[in-house]
């Protein structure tokens, strides 16, 4: 008994291995032709994506394909990993992501996202982890084709978004420049062509995920636009102009008529990058920083309660310009309730630019003031009217007021120093 039941089992085995090789057979010729078909075959879409999921399973199974004869020159036979044979990993997916199907093109893109998010391309380069610079240069490769895609070949936005997305986690792992085409970018101009492109794009998502991934950009642009200035060899307002271009484009996007997840981007862009858009370090912004704390404030005012959590976790960022807290409060406490976190902010500002620009610091803080009064005094729409409940009451302009005239009557105060 205990024999039969053991060819029974062995039996079911070998007819299990013969279908999966079968299976690979099939699906590894449907990968290499997939022209040959009319496109207005019903359904062809529909095979197309449960061919490409069929192949995406076996690369992120490593025993799907082990003791398989699925055509070795094309995928390794011990299932994929960014950690071995990155080439032909590569060489898949960009044949993928070139189907004229988009739904071809989705199913890969939200794959890579999945992947990058599990395995951290950060890791490609780390020795210690066995990984050889080929297999970077394999994924330099990828990358490159995903800027073509965001900036040239792709039009469908649902793709769009998911290409952006997939640049935003693996942008700072990539040198600069980067290649579109046959052209070198650097981060300016990869700045330049996000600002155009959102600029164009009327679907809100597309947008959002442009400006996600620019605000990824803005450490670099910071750094190599203040190397420029240091060599005195262009006049200053056209080095920063793709910077004040964009900062337009967040205060914008931060503006409370814009949808709930353009502020939530704004958010999170101001929050990634306190240091260079906040506090300037090396002063090469200008006047241009108080768009930024502009931005801060009234996003701290949000009527969403997400969007004001999220741009709360700046003040621990600024802490060390706070001081009515007792000293070493925000050291651990890194979450401050939104309405503290906007008068600990307009403090912050003060202590930050009143020595460095006195002027500009009380320009700021009196236009805050009257473009507070200005909006309070605006008739509301009728579909404004209408819309607002409970939620939408939160900014109170009486109290940003008292706030700002609160720091305005203290620098009264301050010794001026010539």
């Amino acid at each position: 008994m205990q024999f039969l039941l053991h060819m029974d089992q062995k039996s079911s085995i070998s007819s299990t291995r013969s279908l999966r090789l079968f299976l690979n057979k099939v699906n590894q010729q449907e990968l290499d032709d997939t022209t040959h078909y009319s496109s207005d075959i019903p359904g062809l879409t529909d095979f197309q994506t449960t061919v490409v999921n069929y192949a995406l399973v076996g690369l992120t199974s490593p025993g799907s394909f082990a003791s398989t004869e699925f055509d070795v020159e094309s995928l390794d036979n011990t299932g994929f990993s960014l950690l071995h044979s990155a080439s032909k990993y590569v060489t898949l997916l960009l044949k993928l992501l070139c189907s004229k199907h988009y739904e071809v093109r989705l199913q890969v893109l939200q794959y890579m996202k999945e992947t990058f998010r599990v395995t951290d391309s950060c890791s490609l380069r780390d020795n210690s982890d066995g990984i050889e610079d080929a297999n970077y240069e394999s994924f330099l490769v990828l990358h490159s084709h995903l800027i073509t895609m965001a900036f040239s070949l792709e039009k469908h936005p649902a793709c769009l978004v998911e290409v952006f997305n997939l640049l935003t986690c693996t942008s700072g792992k990539v040198e600069f420049p980067w290649q579109l085409n046959d052209k070198s970018l650097s981060c300016i101009e990869v700045l330049q062509l996000t600002s155009e492109l959102r600029n164009a794009s009327r679907r809100d998502e597309v947008r959002c995920a442009v400006h996600g991934f620019s605000g990824t950009l803005v450490s670099f642009v910071y750094q190599q636009m203040q190397e420029i200035l240091l060599q005195k060899t262009s006049p200053v307002e056209r080095v920063l102009q793709p910077l004040s271009e964009w900062l337009a484009l967040l205060h914008h996007s931060a503006r409370i008529d814009q949808s709930v997840e353009s502020r939530e981007v704004a958010a999170t862009v101001i929050k990634q990058n306190a240091p260079w858009l906040l506090e300037d370090p090396t002063d090469i912004l200008g006047i241009r920083v108080f768009t930024s704390w502009k931005v801060l404030v009234d996003i701290l005012q949000d009527e969403d309660a997400v969007v004001r959590d999220i741009i709360a976790g700046v003040v621990w960022q600024l802490r060390r310009h706070i001081t009515s807290l007792d000293k070493g409060v925000l050291d651990v406490v890194s979450h401050v309730q939104p309405t503290l976190a906007l008068e600990l902010s307009i403090e912050a500002m003060v202590n930050i630019w009143w020595k460095k620009n006195r002027d500009a610091c009380l320009t700021t803080l009196v236009e805050w003031i009257e473009d507070d009064q200005d909006e309070k005094d605006k008739p509301a729409s009728e579909e404004r009217l209408f819309e607002r409940g409970e939620i939408n009451t939160y900014r109170e302009e009486v109290t940003f007021q008292r706030l700002v005239g609160k720091h305005l009557r203290l620098c009264s105060k301050r010794p001026v120093l010539l």
